[in-house]
Protein backbone atom coordinates (compact mmCIF):
# COMPACT_ATOMS: atom_id res chain seq x y z
CA UNK A 1 0.00 0.00 0.00
CA UNK A 2 1.50 3.56 1.34
CA UNK A 3 4.67 2.39 3.69
CA UNK A 4 4.30 3.80 6.78
CA UNK A 5 0.38 4.72 6.02
CA UNK A 6 -2.35 2.34 7.49
CA UNK A 7 -5.43 1.62 5.77
CA UNK A 8 -8.58 2.62 6.45
CA UNK A 9 -12.39 1.37 5.98
CA UNK A 10 -14.85 3.12 4.19
CA UNK A 11 -18.07 3.63 6.80
CA UNK A 12 -20.94 1.59 5.34
CA UNK A 13 -23.35 3.26 8.47
CA UNK A 14 -23.33 7.13 7.97
CA UNK A 15 -24.83 9.30 5.54
CA UNK A 16 -23.01 11.78 3.13
CA UNK A 17 -21.85 14.81 5.91
CA UNK A 18 -21.04 12.26 8.62
CA UNK A 19 -18.91 10.47 5.74
CA UNK A 20 -17.62 13.77 4.60
CA UNK A 21 -16.68 14.45 8.29
CA UNK A 22 -15.20 11.24 8.87
CA UNK A 23 -12.89 11.67 5.84
CA UNK A 24 -11.33 15.30 7.10
CA UNK A 25 -10.64 13.44 10.19
CA UNK A 26 -9.44 10.31 9.07
CA UNK A 27 -6.95 12.56 6.58
CA UNK A 28 -5.91 14.60 9.32
CA UNK A 29 -4.85 11.84 11.32
CA UNK A 30 -2.17 11.11 9.24
CA UNK A 31 1.30 13.53 9.40
CA UNK A 32 1.04 14.28 5.75
CA UNK A 33 -2.47 14.41 5.08
CA UNK A 34 -2.47 11.06 3.75
CA UNK A 35 -5.56 8.66 3.87
CA UNK A 36 -5.79 5.14 1.77
CA UNK A 37 -9.34 4.27 2.10
CA UNK A 38 -10.75 0.64 1.05
CA UNK A 39 -14.11 0.23 -0.24
CA UNK A 40 -16.56 -2.75 -0.02
CA UNK A 41 -16.21 -5.23 -2.58
CA UNK A 42 -18.89 -4.87 -5.27
CA UNK A 43 -19.85 -8.07 -7.24
CA UNK A 44 -21.65 -5.84 -10.25
CA UNK A 45 -20.10 -2.73 -12.17
CA UNK A 46 -24.09 -1.22 -11.01
CA UNK A 47 -22.51 -1.37 -7.19
CA UNK A 48 -19.66 -0.48 -7.94
CA UNK A 49 -20.54 2.54 -9.40
CA UNK A 50 -22.80 3.16 -6.62
CA UNK A 51 -19.93 2.93 -4.10
CA UNK A 52 -18.04 5.42 -6.44
CA UNK A 53 -20.97 7.79 -6.32
CA UNK A 54 -21.59 7.66 -2.48
CA UNK A 55 -17.25 8.68 -2.03
CA UNK A 56 -17.85 11.12 -4.65
CA UNK A 57 -20.97 12.91 -2.84
CA UNK A 58 -18.64 12.79 0.42
CA UNK A 59 -15.07 14.02 -1.29
CA UNK A 60 -17.14 17.33 -2.71
CA UNK A 61 -18.93 17.98 0.91
CA UNK A 62 -15.40 18.08 2.40
CA UNK A 63 -13.67 19.71 -0.44
CA UNK A 64 -16.60 22.75 -0.51
CA UNK A 65 -15.72 22.87 3.01
CA UNK A 66 -12.37 24.86 2.02
CA UNK A 67 -10.29 21.70 2.00
CA UNK A 68 -7.57 20.98 -0.94
CA UNK A 69 -8.09 17.01 -1.44
CA UNK A 70 -6.80 15.28 -4.34
CA UNK A 71 -7.79 11.63 -4.81
CA UNK A 72 -6.69 8.94 -6.95
CA UNK A 73 -8.68 6.08 -7.65
CA UNK A 74 -7.82 2.38 -8.23
CA UNK A 75 -9.62 -0.48 -8.82
CA UNK A 76 -8.96 -3.61 -8.76
CA UNK A 77 -10.40 -7.55 -8.44
CA UNK A 78 -10.59 -9.68 -5.78
CA UNK A 79 -7.99 -12.61 -6.34
CA UNK A 80 -10.43 -15.51 -5.88
CA UNK A 81 -13.86 -14.23 -7.03
CA UNK A 82 -15.22 -11.41 -9.66
CA UNK A 83 -15.78 -8.91 -6.95
CA UNK A 84 -14.11 -6.02 -7.58
CA UNK A 85 -12.77 -3.06 -4.58
CA UNK A 86 -12.38 0.71 -4.81
CA UNK A 87 -8.95 1.76 -3.24
CA UNK A 88 -9.20 5.50 -2.66
CA UNK A 89 -5.96 7.82 -2.09
CA UNK A 90 -6.77 10.95 -0.48
CA UNK A 91 -4.61 13.52 0.10
CA UNK A 92 -4.41 17.10 1.07
CA UNK A 93 -3.07 19.38 -0.88
CA UNK A 94 0.20 20.84 -0.07
CA UNK A 95 2.19 22.96 -2.76
CA UNK A 96 5.87 23.38 -3.00
CA UNK A 97 6.68 25.95 -5.77
CA UNK A 98 3.51 25.27 -7.72
CA UNK A 99 3.73 21.12 -7.37
CA UNK A 100 1.64 18.78 -4.58
CA UNK A 101 4.62 17.37 -2.73
CA UNK A 102 1.82 14.77 -2.14
CA UNK A 103 2.74 12.92 -5.10
CA UNK A 104 -0.10 13.85 -7.16
CA UNK A 105 0.43 15.70 -10.47
CA UNK A 106 -2.13 18.98 -9.60
CA UNK A 107 0.12 22.04 -10.28
CA UNK A 108 -1.03 25.26 -8.94
CA UNK A 109 0.06 28.36 -10.49
CA UNK A 110 3.17 30.25 -8.75
CA UNK A 111 3.17 33.68 -8.29
CA UNK A 112 6.72 35.11 -9.45
CA UNK A 113 6.57 38.34 -7.56
CA UNK A 114 6.15 40.08 -10.73
CA UNK A 115 3.49 42.48 -9.68
CA UNK A 116 2.42 45.20 -12.38
CA UNK A 117 2.11 48.17 -10.45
Amino acid sequence: MIPGTAAHYWPTDLDDDERATWLIETVDKDHRHVAPILMPYADTDEALDAIEDEFGRAFEIARAGGRRFGVKLLVGQHVNSAEERILAIVHEHVFVGGVCVNGCTDREPVDDGDAEG
